[in-house]
């Protein structure tokens, strides 16, 4: 197995395990983590997709420093998407 098929066979027993977990802090890192490894594959949407559900879920809980940090990340999406004014929309929101 190389080492893209490694990292697709580990992401998804990890959605798996995402499922099945009350762990709020362990979900918000699975979720962040999956969106960092679609940016990483150039799959923006789908980045954007999981970095936004980190997100949700860190206000949900009051996890508010992982919230700031999810926002930072969503921000970096968007540059790479050549989305500029989504991007400093939100930064603005952390000032």
């Amino acid at each position: 197995m190389g080492n893209e098929e490694q990292a697709k066979y580990f992401y998804e027993q990890s959605s798996q395990l995402a499922n099945q977990t009350t762990d709020k802090q362990l979900l918000h890192f699975i979720l962040k983590e999956k969106g960092f490894y679609f940016n990483r594959e150039g799959q923006l949407d789908s980045a954007l997709h999981y970095l936004d559900k980190a997100y949700e879920l860190s206000m949900k809980e009051n996890m508010t420093l992982n919230a700031n940090g999810d926002l930072l990340n969503i921000a970096r999406v968007y540059i790479d998407m050549e989305k500029y004014d989504s991007c400093i929309y939100i930064l603005h929101t952390l000032a």
